[in-house]
């Protein structure tokens, strides 16, 4: 009930403020565990990937959010769970798993901060973990605008034109049920990161 209720919220929010433009939501799928992968421009993103999907989405938050004071109580009602930024955060990767073995979707941003130029930066490891453990189709996401939206340090957001793209699912059976090596996850980061850059705009590509 409360997270449809902060779903149609976020809906009116951003429609007011970002008149958003989806494209390719009919790619993710409508039922079992699907895991959301995006690029990471404002702290606006989140909330704007949510509210953008018809299913409820499970997040991992910074786990400086959960310390404040109301705000912490709502995300973790709203089934987002704490993560410790710069470290292999082992109870964080299993929540995400338990969340996908229940059959949930989960929403990640796995360049682990917001991007300081907007431009994709490098994904951490951890997603090629998750998606080869989980054996969950793995949906690139492409945000773009949020960085407009909400700025960084900005108290108030101001109108921007907002924009989500949803490209294929992507999977990995070459690498099910195989020893984790670090060339299978860089070869897993590189396809997932590749499938997110190819649904963005030149300004927010990876430099070249």
């Amino acid at each position: 009930m409360l997270y449809r209720f902060v779903w149609c919220l976020v809906k009116v929010v951003y429609g007011l403020m970002g008149r958003p433009r989806v494209e390719g939501h009919e790619r993710i799928p409508a039922t079992g565990p699907v895991i959301l992968v995006s690029n990471h421009l404002s702290m606006a993103d989140p909330p704007f990937l949510g509210g953008m999907v018809r299913r409820p989405v499970r997040f991992m938050a910074k786990e400086e959010l959960f310390r404040v004071p109301l705000l912490g109580s709502l995300v973790r009602a709203l089934g987002t769970f704490p993560v410790r930024r710069g470290a292999a955060d082992r109870s964080a990767l299993r929540q995400c798993l338990a969340w996908l073995e229940a059959g949930e979707v989960v929403g990640l941003f796995p360049e682990g901060t917001r991007s300081p130029d907007g431009r994709l930066q490098k994904l951490e490891q951890g997603i090629a973990y998750i998606a080869l453990k989980s054996k969950a189709p793995v949906v690139p996401v492409a945000i773009q605008g949020t960085e407009k939206l909400l700025a960084p340090h900005a108290k108030f957001p101001r109108p921007a034109r907002l924009l989500i793209r949803f490209g294929p699912p992507l999977a990995f059976p070459e690498f099910y049920g195989r020893k984790d090596t670090p060339d299978a996850r860089e070869q897993v980061v590189s396809a997932i990161r590749d499938s997110i850059a190819r649904l963005l705009d030149p300004p927010y590509r990876p430099a070249p």
